[in-house]
């Protein structure tokens, strides 16, 4: 009789345009949209954000990654990139 196969958890992991992630209101939305959806990680894109930088939640961690302010030209900064990471992420990661 052949071995049951095993079954492996399923990771979501999602891309979101987010049009600008630099206000508080908008972080906790996304980290509570994180939560409730049960993600796993969110690649992040159009964050708004300058240099990098690692900020932690209660819920997820989040890794952004954008030009150094001195060469920032634009005046939105768009192009800028971030990982939202579950704890489950986080532990996986370290």
């Amino acid at each position: 009789m052949p071995p049951k196969a095993k079954r492996t958890k399923l990771l979501s992991i999602f891309p979101k345009k987010v049009r600008g992630l630099k206000t508080i209101e908008k972080v906790c939305e996304l980290t509570t949209q994180i939560r409730k959806n049960n993600f796993f990680a969110v690649c992040l894109q159009e964050t708004w954000r300058n240099g990098f930088s690692i900020e932690k939640s209660y819920t997820c961690t989040l890794i952004y990654h954008g030009l150094k302010p001195a060469d920032d030209t634009s005046r939105r900064g768009k192009g800028r990139v971030g990982i939202v990471l579950s704890n489950a992420a986080v532990d996986a990661w370290r």
